[in-house]
């Protein structure tokens, strides 16, 4: 019987993890699917692990190490369900995800590709805030458009994140071979021949540790990265139709995201591809063919640019937290600041309300100073008029006649 949903786990030397994404989908509340397992020729015991697993619904499928998108393919060669749903060795399944994303393609038949929101979560599998995330989320909301928002930070984060349906393949091919972002260019060739649909709903465990692909430092893994990334975005763009300068993602903040820092190679790009107007097959072929000349010129426009800016894109985001936490605290300051003024006009007015007292004060004592000066020069008058000299006569001859009769 042909099963409904053909989930794909592509994996690959994940021993500590495997197990529990195995677990994540059998444990489905949907249980009409089929598990293709498809093992990379992993070299510790992710195997044995899978292997540990009894059901009919599970399919093992042994090769030689090809990589990632080679294993997915290898899924999708096999896959019989009407809708394919992949989950990467590390990562696991929330127990109604495939209910919800069956019901989900089945109620919007215009939609082909439907991804959720996710948690992103540390080898421990405890929650780990992700501010790339938390931002390409935020865009994605201010835009609502799938395309746009992915380019400037991938917030569907993974092949983990796909549920589509099988005839999408038609129009998109398999994966491209591509190290870093086989996901991304699925993600933007999707958006460029159907509808893609995200849902609020979280039902992914996306997990970070410290053998993601996405983590890798070895030489040369810089300028192949952003190689990769600037082809996609670039020939995505040029399948839209659009110029690199009319994309939305200019609008705001633009060199904070993903794309911050590859703006100029994108650009290269699109002028390349618009003159030379490449089909799929040779697009894969240049990112393929380790000896194509405009693959060798880009990646060393590249290196060449990173050791001038001294500025690699691991450094990049280092950077970008760094500032963040200055913005943060120059926040802090000028909340500060703004409490501190407004006890300064607080202060103030107290200031100028005491001004005006001791101003009407000054005024009153002014006032009072002229009223004793014109009794003081009223007083002298008096003492030296001619009736005060002779009162005072008068006193004194009444006192010496008062002591006269007394005393005889």
């Amino acid at each position: 019987m042909t099963p409904l949903v053909s989930v794909i786990i592509p994996a690959y030397n994940h021993e500590n993890f495997i197990v529990e994404a195995i677990v994540s989908v059998l444990s489905q509340s949907c249980n009409d699917f089929e598990l293709l397992i498809i093992d990379d020729g992993s070299t510790d015991s992710t195997l044995d692990r899978i292997r540990t697993f009894d059901d009919p619904r599970i399919s093992i499928i042994v090769q030689e190490n090809r990589g990632a998108a080679a294993a997915l393919n290898r899924g999708l060669d096999e896959a019989k369900g009407r809708y394919i749903s992949v989950l990467n060795s590390d990562d696991r399944y929330h127990a109604d995800r495939l209910q919800v994303l069956c019901e989900t393609l089945k109620n919007n038949p215009q939609v082909e590709l439907a991804v959720t929101g996710i948690n992103v979560i540390n080898s421990e599998g405890e929650k780990e805030t992700a501010s790339w995330l938390e931002r390409g989320l935020d865009y994605y909301k201010k835009s609502d458009t799938v395309f746009y928002a992915v380019i400037r930070d991938n917030f569907i984060c993974s092949t983990s994140n796909f549920f589509f349906c099988r005839e999408l393949l038609e129009k998109t091919g398999f994966f491209l071979p591509l190290r870093y972002c086989h996901d991304l260019d699925f993600i933007l060739q999707a958006s460029v021949h159907g509808e893609v649909i995200c849902l609020d709903e979280v039902l992914l465990d996306y997990r970070v540790h410290g053998s993601n692909t996405i983590k890798e430092s070895h030489i040369g893994s810089n300028e192949l990265f952003k190689f990769e990334v600037s082809s996609v975005i670039a020939y995505a763009l040029g399948k839209k139709g659009i110029s690199l300068q009319k994309a939305p993602f200019f609008l705001d903040d633009i060199l904070e995201t993903q794309i911050g820092s590859m703006l100029d190679i994108v650009g290269l790009m699109v002028c390349f591809f618009k003159q030379v107007k490449f089909d799929r097959r040779q697009f894969s072929e240049l990112l393929i063919d380790a000896e194509h000349p405009l693959k060798i010129a880009l990646l060393k426009f590249i290196r060449e640019k990173d050791d001038k800016d001294k500025l690699p894109w691991k450094m990049y985001y280092e950077i970008l937290e760094k500032y963040e936490e200055n913005v943060e605290t120059f926040s802090s300051i000028y909340q500060t600041l703004l409490e501190k003024e407004k006890q300064l006009v607080s202060f103030a007015d107290k200031v100028t309300a005491l001004n005006q007292s001791v101003f009407l004060l000054n005024g009153e004592i002014v006032e009072q100073g002229q009223k004793i000066d014109h009794l003081e020069g009223w007083l002298n008058e008096i003492y030296n008029s001619r009736g005060w000299l002779w009162l005072t006569r008068y006193r004194r001859l009444s006192g010496y006649l008062r002591n006269l009769i007394s005393s005889g």
